[in-house]
């Protein structure tokens, strides 16, 4: 019954991930009016979802290098990308307010708390809203600080 609308697990898969109900639904960013509570409700929220059966589908396909790359670069489109956008522009406004420097506003450090939750959720059972504190107090505030 299953494959009547879906021809492998990999487009079930796909149709659940874009759902917008069990789904990861649409992408929001947060307004807190500082970088700190912009980065704790974004990880906050990705924490929690990695501790929910959406999560736990997704984690082996960003974590495996067995995931055909077709489907990695499908995931990455509906999930990756809108929270990659989010994290750029929350850098963005942080410049912008003088939280954070203007050189720490890139890619490579948009993708740092994300990385990081994943590792995290590979080695534990659950993560913890400390886990996310200790992550945005330990490396992304010091890693994007304004610099002398």
């Amino acid at each position: 019954m299953l494959y009547r609308r879906w021809s492998t697990p990999e487009e079930l898969l796909l149709a659940a991930l874009g759902d917008p109900v069990v789904g990861f639904g649409e992408f929001v960013a947060p307004d807190t009016g500082s970088l700190r509570g912009d980065l704790l409700f974004l990880l906050g929220r990705l924490a929690r979802i990695l501790d929910e059966p959406r999560g736990r589908a997704l984690h082996p396909l960003m974590t495996q290098f067995s995931t055909p790359p077709e489907l990695y670069a499908r995931v990455k489109e509906l999930v990756i990308d809108p929270n990659h956008k989010i994290v750029m522009d929350c850098l963005h406004a942080a410049v912008a307010r003088g939280e954070a420097d203007p050189a720490a506003a890139t890619p490579l450090v948009a993708s740092v708390g994300p990385r990081l939750l994943f590792s995290e959720a590979r080695d534990r059972a659950t993560l913890t809203q400390g886990t996310v504190e200790s992550i945005v107090d330990e490396v992304l505030l010091p890693l994007t600080a304004p610099r002398a």
